[in-house]
């Protein structure tokens, strides 16, 4: 078993394979070029102290172990530097190399990435410093090298400037000016400081760990987290990656790759920042809570990240996943040969989070076979100062079959043999359970402990952290994957052109507020329940409405400058008569003249006249949305009413949402708890709750006009659910939305076409699709199946739950499937899966009868339209036409039926014909 499955190791199959297609060549050269280089040339390279030497030296040392790559350096002053030939230029060398690493000064380095791109050099590393860290001066160096790459349309591309360099520990590279090694390992590091390389380089030499890769990125000129995480996917010799990140740059890029990264391999992320200064320019309560980086941590969970919050405890979880594996639940085993210690390691599993286990009786009975009478018959066990290794072992042994226990932490005191741990080891490998030891006492202990293959820690709380952390890791990934049933939330067309006309109205008056009316008009178009709001402009109007309405009635300002009403006395509760509203619409003038005496008339507009809404069973929520600055459209809920800022009980996610994302947001907050049922009363409608959720983040995804908007309070019990105060904050006439941090998850494409004069629905493959999707995989026929997958997969296979998240979570840069519906049910997919950048082979599914519908065309036509939108240039399609010697019938109409729509043959044997489209 994989160590990582679950977390969630999905990996393809041949249930997902397309039918004899070569794919061989089709990935981006210029990224295995630069971490497998078949040349290599130097540019600066000299004998002088300084980067250039220790670079050279570098990679001269990776030749002398085994790197297979022909190094050349570059100086025009020299004929040879530490013994390998010197040129004076990049087109003296005797061919065009791979990689080139630059470390001149930084006013050359412009220059030679110009001759870089003229020669057609894949991959270029700039080491120097000098560029936009140092103002104008760098700016205009950086202004001028991206000129030369865009010129090359991407045919060369480079890592950096002003980077530490990059690593290669399986292959021997190393382009770094560091003067410490590395080992080879299984865990890829990418980060923005090459000061953290080389601290995390001596700390992994000190525990016995290694990396597979270290890639500094510097200042991303070019090549960005996405590129260098789209390497690692590939890469079979990393397993995990650690990345260490002060701004996340493209964010729409690098989230939707680490998505697709982290379904099969755990990515854990350091980023320094946690600050709160964004919120203070908030004019709303959910802008004042949901900061910048607590929008970054939600974005960061909807991309399958682990977000650590200090170096030690990246280092930590980089050792953990080395040698460990991620805990399948929360429950662990506590074997001490010492009380103290086993108690202290149950306080700090319980503070992190973790649970200790329940001995069952089996597991009891097998330790009363193995250990001394006096035994703990408890979690911790203690063996007490007598243990041995034996009582290790068989300690060990005896809960390895225990289905409830996930984790055994294991303490070994200044008495106890470091060989201890290989029963560790062996435990590991016996259960597939995670295994760590504890070392408590000397360094020099510790470090013969780590020899043995297992994550071993120096103190009882920081293990229990990590695990902790990584369970809850994995229990993140399963339920972010769990399939949501579908949420009836209608079509946001109609919504959308309303809402435009409003805030669109809004704007070219100038103002930037939009009225309590306003608000709950925009969140009304999309299908939000709000209350009656009736506007008065004088006491008498308002004494209409009170009586339209039916008392007991509230009172409020009606203001498009003021957002928050109660803080100057805009709001009066239950007025019971016409006297009272009267008195309340003049107490509401009065007020507002108290605190703005000068200006009281250019903020009143009159009131707004609701009904005093009964909240003695209803839970008050706030449902918000903010524009943040680096990741866009933010969606916050939590605890509402006047406490916001005290409780500060609020969750935070990125849309768009579904009805399980939905619910995981609420389930993050305190008051998720009231909602369930409290105390006597009735749980609310959690499902309506997803809807008006899912409906909301449609909202703030669809109207980018929209910079912060807050329903609170929203009031829910089992009766109702129902905005009662609102309020829409809209960008000013040079809007600073940027796009959202999630737009390249999922692909819009949805159209209706006619097939044998019956409309058809077809469009992309979502999530909450997965009931049709499983019912059309019972309904194909097993020859369609073999000819679209060429593979003779069982329906068992093709329904697992492996199979689906696959499918139904499949990431716009990874593959998409588009489906056609009639009546509810599919008829027919096709499924592309992108080989590179550009390129991209596809399968068609659908049985038999349907061939002859007129639905290959309209299926072949919406796979090379999803195809341009997402890049790919070039599309490729093997059909098989036999199997075992007979002929597929299926598959020959298909090819038939293919050729027939003009697709031109790129290559046939006697069981297959591949074909291709150009949509260059």
């Amino acid at each position: 078993m994989d160590r990582y499955e679950g977390a969630l190791a999905v990996t393809d199959s041949g249930v997902f394979s397309c039918a004899q297609v070569d794919c061989t060549g089709d990935g981006d050269p210029s990224l295995w070029s630069f971490f497998d280089p078949s040349t290599i040339a130097i540019v600066g390279a000299t004998e002088r102290a300084g980067i250039g030497r220790v670079c050279t030296s570098n990679v001269l040392r990776g030749k002398s172990e085994g790197m297979r790559a022909t190094v050349w350096a570059v100086n025009p002053g020299r004929d040879k530097v530490l013994g390998t030939p010197c040129f004076p230029a990049l087109m003296k060398l005797p061919a065009v190399p791979d990689l080139v690493v630059i470390v001149t000064a930084a006013p050359v380095v412009p220059d030679v990435v110009r001759q870089c791109v003229d020669l057609g050099v894949k991959s270029v590393i700039a080491l120097p410093s000098g560029f936009k860290e140092i103002g104008p001066e760098g700016v205009a160096l950086e202004e001028e090298i991206d000129k030369h790459l865009k010129r090359a349309q991407g045919r060369t591309r480079m890592i950096g400037p002003n980077c530490f360099g990059l690593i290669n520990s399986h292959t021997h590279l190393d382009t770094t000016f560091g003067v410490a090694t590395c080992k080879t390992g299984s865990c890829a590091v990418v980060s923005q400081s090459g000061a953290i390389i080389a601290s995390l380089i001596d700390w992994a030499n000190e525990h016995n760990v290694g990396f597979s890769s270290m890639v500094s990125v510097g200042s991303m000129l070019d090549m960005g987290w996405a590129d260098i995480l789209e390497y690692f996917w590939q890469d079979p010799h990393t397993k995990s990656i650690a990345i260490y990140m002060e701004s996340i740059g493209n964010a729409p890029s690098f989230l939707a790759m680490a998505k697709k990264v982290s379904l099969r391999k755990p990515i854990i992320l350091l980023k320094p920042g946690r600050t709160m200064a964004a919120a203070k320019a908030a004019m709303s309560h959910t802008g004042s809570v949901a900061g910048s980086d607590v929008a970054m941590d939600a974005a960061f969970r909807r991309a399958g990240i682990l977000r650590v919050n200090t170096l030690p405890d990246m280092f930590e979880t980089v050792m953990m996943l080395t040698f460990g594996s991620i805990p399948t639940g929360p429950n662990a085993v506590i074997i001490s040969d010492g009380g103290g210690p086993g108690v202290l390691c149950a306080d700090a599993l319980e503070q992190s989070g973790g649970k200790l286990a329940s001995l069952s009786e089996a597991v009891v009975e097998n330790l009363d076979r193995v250990l001394p009478k006096h035994w703990s018959r408890s979690n911790p066990i203690d063996l007490t100062a007598a243990a041995t290794g034996e009582s290790y072992r068989q300690s060990l042994d005896a809960i390895s079959s225990s289905k409830d226990i996930h984790t055994a932490l294991v303490l070994l005191g200044p008495l106890a043999s470091a060989d201890i741990v290989s029963h560790v080891y062996e435990f590991v490998q016996k259960s597939q359970k995670c295994g760590i030891g504890i070392g408590l006492g000397a360094v020099a202990k510790r470090q013969a402990m780590m020899k043995y293959g297992v994550p071993v820690f120096a103190a009882s709380d920081t293990a229990a952290t990590i695990v902790d952390s990584l369970w809850n890791y994995r229990d993140m990934l399963n339920q972010a994957h769990q399939f949501p049933e579908p949420c009836d939330s209608g079509d946001f067309s109609t919504a959308q052109a309303a809402v435009d006309a409003i805030l669109n109205e809004v704007s070219q008056k100038g103002r930037c507020i939009l009225t309590e009316s306003e608000s709950k008009k925009v969140l009304s178009a999309y299908g939000i329940p709000i209350s009656t709001t009736l506007n008065a402009s004088s006491a008498d109007e308002a004494v209409v409405a009170a009586n339209q309405i039916g008392y007991p009635v509230v009172v409020k300002l009606l203001s498009e400058t003021i957002t928050h009403k109660s803080d100057v006395g805009g709001v009066i509760l239950s007025l019971q008569s016409d006297a009272e509203v009267r008195a309340a619409f003049n107490t509401v003038k009065m007020n507002l003249q108290k605190y703005h005496p000068k200006d009281w008339e250019m903020h009143f507009m009159g009131v707004t006249v609701q009904p005093m809404l009964n909240i003695s069973n209803s839970q008050e929520l706030l449902i918000g949305g903010i524009s943040d600055s680096q990741l866009g459209p933010v969606v916050a809920f939590g605890c509402g009413g006047k406490m916001v800022e005290i409780y500060k009980d609020m969750a935070v996610t990125l849309p768009p949402l579904n009805h399980n994302l939905a619910l995981i947001l609420m389930r993050q907050t305190k008051i998720y708890h009231a909602l369930t049922g409290f105390r006597g009363q009735a749980p609310i409608d959690l499902d309506k709750l997803a809807g008006i959720l899912v409906s909301f983040g449609e909202l703030l995804l669809r109207h980018p006009l929209i910079k912060e908007c807050d329903i609170n309070p929203v009031l829910a019990s089992a009766e109702r659910i129902m905005a009662v105060d609102a309020r829409v904050v809209i960008w000013g006439n040079t809007p600073k939305a940027v796009p959202p941090a999630l737009s390249l998850f999922s692909l819009d494409y949805s159209k209706i076409v006619e097939v044998s004069s019956n409309q058809v629905l077809v469009k992309v493959l979502q999530a909450d699709n997965h009931h049709m999707w499983k019912t059309w995989q019972t309904q194909l026929e097993e020859e369609s199946v073999f000819v679209s997958l060429n593979a003779a997969t069982t329906l068992e296979q093709r329904i697992s739950h492996e199979c689906m998240v696959r499918i139904l979570f499949a990431n716009p840069l990874d593959s998409i499937t588009i489906i056609v519906v009639e009546g509810g049910s599919i008829i027919a997919n096709a499924r592309i899966i992108k080989c590179s950048r550009s390129n991209a082979v596809f399968n068609l599914a659908m049985n038999k009868k349907e061939l002859s519908t007129g639905l290959l065309p309209v299926l072949v036509k919406s796979v090379m339209e999803v195809s341009q939108q997402i890049g790919i240039k070039h599309l490729k399609i093997g059909v098989p036409i036999e199997r075992n010697g007979e002929a597929l019938v299926y598959g020959v109409a298909l090819c038939e039926g293919l050729a027939s729509l003009g697709l031109s043959i790129l290559k046939q044997s006697a069981s297959n014909k591949c074909f291709q489209i150009s949509l260059a």
